[in-house]
């Protein structure tokens, strides 16, 4: 009998799932090949894989972000933590967020290196946002394979590079929920502007005979699903906060989104992909939007209903890149 093939998943991105959720994609059509996954990810992330049924995960300790910073030290305190466990996994390949820095080590142990990021990360490894554009680049160019997902290729060209479009879940197969319904994913962020924004949607929704579903962790009422896809099935459209996965997941489905942009760069990049994209009409809530704006965009999202021009899931293409010897 040979040996077992494997695939671990390093996922230490925070704090919603918007990293979990891709890579838990690509870890269900590794299993279908009969490739064992194996997970070591943070507090959330245990949850959502748990929930999912998933065996093999270990839980690891984050480092803490301040003002996108993270320290040296607990780097390497994180790192000293995973590499053990990689030794006892012992996989043949390593699948690694953006945020991870033992790709040398990786490497020096004869396991191939696939990066998983989006294109803001490749085209703006951060540098408008954190001081990690020197880290992030030298990531890439270390990297096996360096997989982005996303709805837009990026601008930055690397040898090692491809792009799959979105990585989405398996569909459940449960479609149970009332059609009027409508998720709003609020991630996992403290964000005052957010939670404010989303009681007013709230009570303009429920005037409108539609059923608010709060999904993330920071909102009062919201409750951390691990399968947001049952709501997204049958909603007439979807609100985020310019999560990457949520948009992909509705791209693929169909769903028109209403997109919450405030100071985040990265999300409002992703929210601004999905408009260009023809997948979402924008409110900007650093300001009070207006209620009557709101409420005709409620109208014209759910009279959409279903877009005509899914995009196709890419988590096929993306094992297939996994899985090649070159």
């Amino acid at each position: 009998m040979g040996k077992e093939r494997r695939v671990a998943f390093i996922l230490r991105g925070l704090p919603g799932l918007g990293h979990v959720s891709p890579a838990f994609a690509i870890a269900e059509e590794l299993a279908e090949r009969h490739i064992e996954p194996h997970f070591i990810t943070y507090s959330n992330g245990v949850a959502f894989l748990e929930k999912n049924n998933q065996k093999h995960i270990q839980r690891i300790s984050t480092p803490h972000h301040q003002d996108g910073i993270v320290p040296w030290k607990e780097m390497f305190e994180v790192t000293t933590e995973i590499l053990p466990l990689i030794k006892k996994i012992m996989p043949e390949t390593v699948v690694v967020d953006g945020e991870f820095d033992a790709f040398f080590l990786l490497k020096r142990l004869g396991i191939k290196v696939v990066m998983l990021t989006t294109k803001p990360y490749v085209d703006h490894n951060f540098s408008k946002y954190t001081r990690y554009s020197d880290y992030a680049e030298s990531a890439m160019q270390n990297a096996n394979l360096i997989i982005v997902h996303g709805l837009d290729r990026p601008k930055a060209k690397h040898d090692n590079m491809i792009f799959v479009g979105p990585l989405v879940r398996k569909i459940p197969g449960r479609q149970n929920r009332k059609e009027n319904v409508v998720p709003i994913c609020t991630g996992f962020e403290v964000n005052k502007r957010l939670t404010s924004f989303a009681k007013l949607l709230c009570k303009i929704l429920k005037r409108e005979h539609l059923v608010p579903r709060l999904i993330g962790g920071n909102i009062a009422g919201a409750e951390f699903a691990s399968e947001p896809l049952e709501y997204f099935l049958n909603a007439p459209f979807i609100v985020t906060h310019g999560g990457a996965a949520t948009i992909e997941e509705a791209a693929v489905l169909g769903k028109p989104l209403m997109l919450l942009c405030d100071d985040d760069l990265e999300k409002r990049l992703n929210a601004l992909s999905a408009k260009r994209n023809g997948f979402g009409s924008i409110i900007d809530i650093r300001a009070k939007p207006d209620e009557n704006v709101i409420r005709m965009m409620i109208k014209h999202l759910a009279a959409q209903s279903r877009l005509p021009k899914p995009v196709a899931n890419g988590t096929p293409k993306a094992v297939e890149a996994i899985l090649a010897d070159n």
